[in-house]
């Protein structure tokens, strides 16, 4: 499978059940806070996709920032977190909702995205759209 390099998948093993860490790489001039992390909309939908994987129950995703703060003292911050069925709901309105905006013209393309080959959807949604 292939994987963008700051993102990767990390199968671990316990007790003879598979769990999958997605961990995401990312710098910020600050910590994250509690509510930064738990409504991270990246995280919500790395969880739904690998959760579609015939590897993964959704139950077995496990999600993690690693976060270097760009600070005088710079400092590696791992925040763990998980999704459930609630948060793949959110998801699902979040996304139709935009979806919805988008086919209705109330969203407006940014022309700069378009000429590096987004479509409209994958710029407002900020993830790229199946084919």
């Amino acid at each position: 499978m292939t994987v963008p390099a700051r993102r990767f998948l990390r199968p671990t093993w316990s007790a003879g059940f598979a769990s999958i860490r997605v961990v995401d790489l990312k710098t910020s001039a600050r910590k994250y806070t509690d509510l930064q992390v738990e409504t991270a909309l990246q995280l919500s939908v790395y969880s739904y996709a690998v959760g579609l994987s015939p590897f993964a129950n959704g139950d077995d995703v496990r999600l993690r920032f690693d976060v270097l703060t760009k600070t005088k003292q710079p400092e590696l911050c791992r925040y763990w977190t998980t999704r459930d069925r609630a948060a793949n709901v959110r998801l699902f309105r979040l996304v139709s909702e935009v979806l919805g905006a988008v086919e209705a013209g109330r969203v407006s393309p940014d022309r700069r995205l378009a000429a590096q080959g987004l479509r409209v959807a994958e710029q407002v949604l900020g993830v790229e759209v199946g084919s």
